[in-house]
């Protein structure tokens, strides 16, 4: 369970409650645990508007004299300290697209007292609610004959939200450096992942097959000199990655963006054996060295198509890399989500879509320029409107 979500969720509960309504009716299946764990949420965050301090010990122990069990588990008390924690230091971070443009200019003010912005302070905010995992959260990337797979030996997925490789003879060797990612509208819409390595490109391809993923995002550049790079599909005709034969169909320019359209199929194909079609978009406007891409219009582009493709295919979940998975991953898979929340609720929340990907990978969206291109990159999506309210 996300705080954010619940923050939401609780924000929208008591803009519908009219002033003068009585008690607000509040259930779960047992009416104790997640309505107890609500209802704390609620009654801290007035706690902190009236008194500007909070006693969640008090409270939950008042409540349970009142109706047993209120507050079942462990969990769900420490969610109540992470969502009190969240709601007092970020606050409501939401903006109304028709107020954007207005908003980010006040955003970007510098503080006389701090000489800081208030996009510098959220985004410092993030390490506050988004703390490092434990080491034992992270194993299985730790285990000796895993270690040669990860580009860099800091960056380990969490065990808890990483896919599982399948298909193989070894049923041991089921790890990748990646990791599951949810969007606004779709739980795991992204698997994030480093660029493969020589070593790993085979897990890569049996990543995208057992998860039926049609897209792929790449975002650093291919530079044949450099031998950590693991090239995973063939310039040319088709190349054989493991269980796995990589056939390139075609190669197209957008402006920006290479679109190649590849057919993946067990090698030594045999008539009623699987063939998956899938389409590699590489934004090639984010050359080496810089830290965002030079053309908001590119990224905006690459969205839109990556989207339709993935309509068109069935919303498998879109393969997303960089170097290192992290920095230029977490930037695209950013701005998807936003601009999802956008077209839905025409709302603005880069904030928490950057702290949701966070928790399942840790510093998604590496640093502040990549965080500052987030809010730009909308501000360009949303001009390219005549009206904010038209979202196709």
């Amino acid at each position: 369970m996300y705080a954010t979500a619940v923050l939401s969720f609780l924000k929208c509960v008591k803009a519908s409650n009219p002033p003068h309504a009585g008690p607000m009716v509040v259930h779960c299946s047992a009416g104790v645990g997640r309505t107890g764990t609500f209802i704390v949420i609620d009654s801290m965050l007035d706690m902190i508007k009236a008194e500007g301090k909070v006693n969640i010990f008090d409270f939950v122990k008042r409540i349970r004299s009142q109706r047993i069990n209120m507050v079942q588990v462990l969990d769900q008390y420490t969610f109540i300290y992470e969502a009190v924690l969240e709601a007092s230091l970020c606050g409501d971070t939401s903006i109304s697209t028709s107020d954007y443009r207005i908003k980010l200019y006040k955003l970007k003010q510098i503080n006389s007292r701090t000489n800081q912005n208030a996009i510098f302070q959220e985004f410092q905010n993030l390490s506050v609610v988004c703390p490092v995992p434990e080491p034992d959260e992270c194993q299985a990337g730790h285990v000796a004959e895993n270690r040669a797979k990860n580009r860099f030996p800091n960056i380990i997925p969490v065990d808890q939200y990483r896919p599982y490789l399948m298909n193989h003879e070894d049923s041991e060797d089921n790890y990748i450096n990646a990791s599951f990612l949810d969007a606004y509208k779709q739980k795991n819409a992204f698997l994030a992942t480093q660029m493969p390595l020589p070593n790993t490109i085979d897990h890569f391809w049996r990543m995208i097959h057992n998860y039926k993923s049609c897209s792929i995002v790449m975002l650093n550049a291919m530079d044949k000199t450099d031998e950590s790079l693991g090239q995973y599909w063939p310039d040319e005709g088709s190349l054989e990655f493991g269980p796995f034969t990589v056939e390139l169909v075609s190669n197209s320019n957008y402006g920006g963006i290479i679109c190649r359209i590849l057919k993946l199929y067990p090698t030594g194909y045999k008539e009623g054996d699987n063939i998956r079609t899938v389409q590699q978009f590489f934004l090639t406007c984010w050359p080496l060295g810089h830290e965002v891409p030079q053309s908001k219009p590119a990224v905006m582009d690459l969205v839109s198509l990556v989207e339709k493709w993935q309509q068109k295919t069935g919303n498998g979940p879109i393969t997303v890399h960089c170097l290192n998975g992290l920095g230029r991953s977490g930037t695209f898979c950013a701005l998807y989500a936003v601009i999802e929340r956008i077209k839905v609720e025409q709302v603005v929340d880069v904030f928490q879509a950057v702290k949701k990907l966070r928790i399942n990978r840790p510093n998604m969206v590496q640093n502040l320029d990549q965080y500052n291109f987030c809010y730009d990159a909308v501000l360009e999506f949303l001009d390219s409107f005549e009206a904010y309210a038209n979202f196709k």
